[in-house]
């Protein structure tokens, strides 16, 4: 289960490490993954009440978001 947190300068692959692959629902050794795309830092809220899928998608939005104001700003 994801609890809330607020996870500050952190990459996409460092929220889900934390979050999700904790030993508690994931194993460190259970999993093996590479995560393509941004790695910016970031800080990110995460609610109590919304599921790991929900967490992902939303931080992907937000990650696109960013890509796409900072090419805006280029």
């Amino acid at each position: 289960m994801v609890h809330s947190d607020v996870l500050d300068d952190v990459t996409f692959e460092e929220m889900v490490r934390k979050k999700l692959v904790d030993g508690k629902n994931f194993d460190p050794f259970d999993v093996e993954f590479h995560l393509e795309g941004p790695q910016e830092r970031m800080r990110q809220i995460v609610m109590y009440e919304e599921s790991a899928w929900n967490f992902i998608s939303a931080t992907q939005q937000d990650a696109a978001a960013l890509r796409e104001i900072a090419q805006r700003a280029g």
